[in-house]
C-alpha cells in the first residue's frame, strides 16, 4: 500500500528548466516536513529532466509524460498520482514562502476548512518583486457567500491554495472546459459541497 503524507505538493511542469531548480528549493527548504513533492514533467525537450534526477531528496517523486497532455491534464494528473491529505499545485516558475506548508496545514486541521489561500507576491523573471495582492487584509475563516464573492474579487489563482485531496477529486478536479478559469470553477464546487474557506 502507498504511504499516505501530509501534503503533495505538486509542480507541473513543461520545459520548466530556467526557473524549476528555485521552484523546487522553495519547497525542499520549507519548515513542515511532512510532505511529498510530485513533480510531473508534461514532455520538455530541455534540461528539466536532468535537472530534477541531479538532486537527491527521498520526497521528490518525478513522472514524465508519454506525451504532452495539457496544462490542465497535466494538473488533473498530479491529483491523480498525490497521496497526501492534502494537495498543493505549485506551477514551476512560481515559489513557496517560507512557512507556508506549515501555516496551510494548520487552517486545515480545522475539520469545517475546506481549502486555504494566501496572499501574492508577484515577482519577475529574476525574482524581483512588482507588486503584492491581498483578499481579504486578516487571517480569517469565510462562509460560502464570502468565500464566492471573495474568489470573484481576488480570483485565488491555483499556485496560492491547497485544499483536502479527497475532496478536489470528488468534485472531479480541473474541468477543461473551464480553460483558464478551472482552478475558480474548482474552488466553487469546494464551497458547493458545504467547506468552508481559511
Amino acid at each position: 500500500m502507498a504511504e499516505v503524507c501530509q501534503v503533495s505538493v505538486c509542480i507541473p511542469v513543461y520545459n520548466g528548466e530556467r526557473f524549476l531548480l528555485e521552484c523546487i528549493n522553495s519547497v525542499l527548504e520549507q519548515d513542515f516536513g511532512k510532505f511529498e513533492l510530485i513533480i510531473v514533467d508534461n514532455c520538455s525537450t530541455d534540461g528539466t529532466k536532468d535537472l530534477v534526477q541531479k538532486i537527491s531528496d527521498h520526497r521528490i517523486r518525478y513522472f514524465k509524460n508519454n506525451k504532452n497532455i495539457g496544462s490542465l491534464g497535466n494538473f488533473n494528473k498530479c491529483l491523480d498520482l498525490a497521496r497526501g491529505k492534502y494537495f498543493m499545485l505549485l506551477p514551476h516558475d512560481d515559489l513557496l514562502l517560507p512557512g507556508a506548508l506549515r501555516y496551510f496545514n494548520k487552517s486545515l486541521s480545522n475539520k469545517k476548512v475546506g481549502m486555504v489561500y494566501s496572499a501574492v507576491k508577484i515577482i519577475d523573471a529574476e525574482g524581483a518583486e512588482l507588486f503584492s495582492k491581498t483578499g481579504i487584509g486578516d487571517y480569517q475563516i469565510s462562509d460560502m457567500k464570502q468565500s464566492i464573492i471573495t474568489f470573484i474579487n481576488y480570483f485565488v489563482p491555483v499556485q496560492l491554495a491547497m485544499a483536502r485531496t479527497d475532496v478536489l477529486r470528488k468534485v472531479n478536479g480541473f474541468e477543461k472546459k473551464y480553460g483558464l478559469y478551472a482552478d475558480i470553477h474548482m474552488w466553487f464546487k469546494v464551497v458547493f459541497e458545504g467547506w468552508m474557506v481559511a
